[in-house]
């Protein structure tokens, strides 16, 4: 199971796997994200300029 997520924190989105995608190539964004808002286990981010949409839990990693 996933740790908990809170506002604030700095997360990587997985990035989905184009058809003959290699397996060495990175499953997550490069660019991290502030988490901004959390409901009912949805998070929100700060990337609205990229791609407004609410992310679940296993669709982010926590950086450290």
């Amino acid at each position: 199971m996933h740790a908990p997520l809170k506002v604030g924190d700095e997360v990587r989105t997985c990035e989905k796997s184009k058809a003959f995608t290699k397996g060495h190539e990175p499953k997550w964004s490069r660019d991290t994200h502030k988490v901004v808002y959390i409901k009912d286990g949805q998070y929100l981010l700060d990337n609205q300029h990229i791609r407004r949409r609410a992310y679940l839990r296993h669709e982010l990693l926590k950086v450290a």
